[in-house]
């Protein structure tokens, strides 16, 4: 009885002994523990909700592209370029793509108006795809000079460009939160914790001479 209650009483001393040492690795342990299956839920919504932007521009643009002009100021027609006094004008019809004959407005951009009949029907159907932070004007639109589309004196045809260039991603658990207890440290750029900036996205296609269109 002696020898086993000698064993007894170094098993429960040990176990006194090392009860604080387990909680200490407990408490390092956890906030990693957390950050790991935490990062694996908000960033798998992070490459989702990529894939659907990315899907949502590529819907959009291709409306834009056949719908009139969502920004001032773009040109309805493609007008000579400057030339010299000695040289003879290009004929009207001739292919844009013939030495630099049309003129070149350079790119044109705006946010996404959806107060106008095509900016709303784009952002109608983009919208429920969109991160929750992201609104209408967060997107840009642009067209673009492109010699190898149209001729001299007709529609003018430009590339259009569909747009995210800075828009905020918000965590759903409070992992960015969670960062800064572990870390001690905030976003350097004071952006809000629950949230990190999105990736840049942009989505081009030529422009169909930017005729009227319907909204069918």
């Amino acid at each position: 009885m002696t020898g086993r209650g000698f064993i007894v009483r170094r098993g429960l001393r040990f176990l006194r002994g090392t009860s604080g040492s387990a909680m200490v690795e407990y408490a390092i342990v956890l906030p990693l523990f957390l950050l790991m299956v935490l990062g694996i839920v908000d960033f798998g919504r992070l490459g989702s909700d990529y894939v659907m932007v990315k899907k949502a521009l590529e819907r959009g643009v291709r409306i834009a592209a056949v719908r009139p002009a969502l920004c001032p100021g773009v040109p309805q027609t493609h007008v000579r370029a400057s030339v010299h006094p000695n040289v003879t004008p290009p004929k009207f019809g001739t292919s844009c793509s013939v030495g630099g004959i049309c003129a070149d407005p350079g790119a044109i951009s705006c946010a996404l108006d959806p107060a106008t009949p095509a900016g709303a029907e784009i952002w109608n159907r983009i919208e429920a795809v969109m991160p929750s932070l992201v609104t209408a004007q967060d997107i840009t639109v642009t067209y673009g000079f492109d010699e190898n589309l149209g001729f001299l004196g007709g529609p003018y045809v430009p590339s259009v460009t569909l747009s995210l260039p800075e828009a905020d991603f918000e965590f759903v658990t409070p992992l960015g939160d969670l960062a800064t207890v572990f870390t001690g440290a905030a976003d350097p750029n004071g952006a809000p914790n629950g949230t990190i900036a999105f990736p840049d996205m942009s989505v081009t296609l030529p422009g169909e001479d930017l005729n009227l269109g319907t909204n069918g």
